[in-house]
């Protein structure tokens, strides 16, 4: 959570210069709901106060691009996809896509069925691995490693970041055949990301840790599953931290949906359910 700031605090230079950080990370300006998720919200209500997102959009050099609600189909997934081919040569890794501020159009295309899908679809040369390739534990550590190396990061990914990357078959195998995140990490001789410290106090990697446990079991994990998977730290922090295990499924979308921002904070947790309410 953002700490409050001293009266004066919101410049526009101050504005810009924290947007160009959250862009860094996140590959574009986000969303409200995204703001509110990764605990920035005083940043978005900053920006609302200067003109909101389309002026600081604008001022940053970033191209307009929110789009009609149902605009996102397969078929303008698809069209979209192939305008950036043609300007291009071919499609572009996340990271690419990003830097050109096209983090909409990956994000849809994992929603839409995945990039090896949409490659498939506009004939492009599969990025599948040889049948058994997944199961083998080394090609998965090299696998992980590639990754890692390709984006100059010391420690392998979360989950999360991962399938936002487009390595959803690389999270499917961790978690398919490798004991899962938790597990794998070890055999990577990474230390668990709960044990540095303060890390647990911060909402996004909270919801990040439960979203990769989620993935794992299919639901919410009451805290009886924490505790039997090993997870006491992040089971604790949730309750001193984050209001208890029934505020956390609530504020990540798994409780009783009640407002307009619940239903679009569990569409962005759930892509199979964001998928069905846009047909």
């Amino acid at each position: 959570m953002a700490e409050m700031k001293p009266r004066g605090y919101w410049t526009l230079e101050r504005i810009l210069e924290e947007s160009r950080e959250i862009i860094c990370v996140e590959g574009d300006l986000p969303s409200e709901p995204r703001f509110r998720e990764i605990g920035r919200y005083d940043l978005f209500k900053a920006i609302k106060r200067h003109g909101g997102l389309r002026k600081i959009r604008d001022t940053l050099g970033l191209e307009q691009r929110r789009k009609e609600d149902g605009y996102w189909t397969k078929e303008t997934v698809l069209a979209e996809a192939r305008e950036v081919i043609k300007n291009l040569g071919y499609l572009p890794s996340q990271k690419e896509m990003y830097s050109l501020g096209r983090a909409d159009l990956w994000n849809q295309l994992i929603l839409h069925g995945g990039v090896e899908h949409f490659r498939n679809l506009l004939g492009l040369d599969s990025l599948q691995k040889p049948a058994g390739f997944w199961q083998d534990e080394s090609n998965v550590m090299e696998e992980v490693e590639k990754v890692k190396g390709e984006n100059g990061l010391e420690r392998m990914p979360s989950q999360a970041k991962l399938k936002k990357m487009g390595h959803t078959s690389l999270v499917t195998a961790i978690d398919k055949y490798h004991g899962g995140f938790y597990e794998f990490r070890k055999r990577l001789g990474e230390e668990p990301l709960e044990g540095k410290k303060g890390y647990l106090k911060d909402w996004e990697n909270v919801s990040t840790m439960l979203q990769e446990i989620i993935s794992e079991i299919g639901h919410f994990p009451s805290q009886s599953e924490l505790i039997g998977q090993r997870r006491q730290s992040l089971s604790s922090a949730i309750s001193k931290y984050h209001g208890g295990l029934p505020a956390t499924r609530e504020r990540m979308g798994y409780g009783q949906i009640r407002t307009e921002e619940q239903l679009e904070i569990f569409l962005q947790n759930n892509p199979s359910a964001r998928a069905i309410s846009s047909l």
